[in-house]
This record gives structure tokens, C-alpha cells and sequence, in this order.
């Protein structure tokens, strides 16, 4: 049987590996426009169609029409790296000449970028609230800024320490 070969269309920058590096991972659960693999080293690598968007452990790759990650794997199956191939059962992707994406800085242009997830917070915040009440979600940290006051404010600044980090939360 011949094997379908995909064009890659990106991989995250935390996916990237050495030409020399063989990695064997394992199919951990699947899903039509997604595939992720774990390996025994506890990595984590996620297979994206490619109209999913980028992401920095994932690699995006071109499958054809109708391609269903969840009928073309199962549980457990095998996928091998070795000299930028990846390879599974009906399929290989060459890795070597794929584009490593990176995140961009964040950048408000005018404040456009901030009027738009302004605009869009009560809306999201009432759907949280929404989600949390039909499932009956308790927690010790007041989720939304407004909220019940039931709940402990945490007080985070990502200069801080790990350890207070960890502590805030």
C-alpha cells in the first residue's frame, strides 16, 4: 500500500526537532480535525488539520478533503519521527523544509485590538457565569472581575516568582 504524504504547513515552535532526533509516540485520542500523540517521555504532540490555527506544540498539515483524524488512527497506534519524517500506518510528512511558526508580539494598533475584546467581555463573561451555573462549578477564586464576592480575588502579576505565582492561585 502506498503512503499518503502530507504537505506540512506549519510547526510550533515548541513541536521543532533536531534531523537526528527519533521520537516514537503513541496515537493518546482523536478527533476529526486533530490528533494527539504522547510519547513515553511524557511529550506532547498534536497533529492539526489545516484550517485549525497554529499552535506551539502542534504541526499543521495539509490532509485532503474529507480527512478524518478520528477514522484514519485508533488508540495506541504508533508514530515515529526519525530524520524529519513523521510517519504513521498510511501516512508520512516530511518535516525539514516546514515553517517553524512563533507567536507574534501582541500589538494594539489605535486601540482597535482592546476596543474589540472590550466590546466582546460581557458577552463572554455572561456565557461563563451561564456554563458555570448549569454545571454547578464551585470555586475559591472569584472567576470574574464583578462577580460573587464569595470567592478570593487572586492577585497575580507575571513578574512574580513561581512560588508566589503558584501560591496566588
Amino acid at each position: 500500500m502506498r503512503l499518503i504524504t502530507f504537505t506540512v504547513c506549519s510547526i510550533g515552535y515548541l513541536a521543532e526537532h533536531g534531523p537526528r532526533e527519533t521520537l516514537r509516540f503513541w496515537v493518546h485520542s482523536r478527533f476529526p480535525h486533530a490528533l494527539n500523540l504522547s510519547s513515553a517521555g511524557g511529550e506532547w504532540l498534536t497533529l492539526l488539520s489545516p484550517r485549525c490555527q497554529n499552535l506551539p506544540t502542534a504541526i499543521r498539515l495539509e490532509t485532503p478533503p474529507g480527512w478524518d483524524w478520528s477514522h484514519q488512527s485508533y488508540s495506541r497506534q504508533p508514530i515515529t519521527l526519525e530524520n524529519n519524517e513523521l510517519r504513521g500506518a498510511l501516512w508520512r510528512a516530511d518535516l525539514s523544509r516546514a515553517p517553524c511558526w512563533r507567536p507574534g508580539a501582541r500589538r494594539i494598533h489605535d486601540g482597535h485590538a482592546l476596543n474589540a475584546v472590550l466590546a466582546a467581555y460581557p458577552a463572554l463573561a455572561s456565557q461563563l457565569s451561564q456554563y458555570c451555573l448549569l454545571r454547578e462549578v464551585r470555586s475559591s477564586l472569584q472567576l470574574l472581575p464583578g462577580g460573587p464576592s464569595i470567592g478570593r480575588v487572586p492577585r497575580l502579576n507575571s513578574g512574580d516568582a513561581s512560588v508566589a505565582l503558584e501560591g496566588g492561585v
